[in-house]
């Protein structure tokens, strides 16, 4: 579906007006799960200045360049944005092993953490 369609915006609406739009329409405790993904999912691209120009750029047709960015408020113009890495194409293994090397670090900060703790209380 539309983004914009889905929001109730038009197409240059600003940042403020996309925000003010999905929180209207986005409500946690709505029993439709599938609609608070689906304006969540419209709220984080068009949020996104290089999510919404390649978004634009794909179903709308319109200009890549960066709405709304520093460089266009100063009279710069911003270049086309960079394509997104695609994930997909990192192997799962791969993926295990860098949430399990984290996983790890997070356990030994926190054990080193609570032994300090432990000692200065025992002090």
């Amino acid at each position: 579906m539309d983004h914009y369609r889905l929001l109730g915006i038009p197409i240059d609406a600003h940042p403020i007006e996309i925000k003010m739009a999905y929180e209207a329409l986005n409500d946690p405790l709505a029993s439709d799960r599938m609609l608070n993904l689906e304006l969540h999912a419209a709220y984080q691209t068009l949020m996104d200045p290089y999510e919404r120009a390649a978004y634009d750029a794909q179903f709308i047709g319109e200009s890549t360049t960066v709405p709304f960015s520093d460089n266009e408020q100063m009279g710069k113009d911003q270049p086309n944005p960079p394509k997104s890495r695609d994930i997909s194409s990192i192997p799962p293994s791969q993926a295990d092993q860098t949430v399990k090397a984290i996983l790890q670090f997070i356990g030994a900060f926190i054990a080193t953490w609570l032994v300090l703790a432990g000692m200065l209380l025992l002090r």
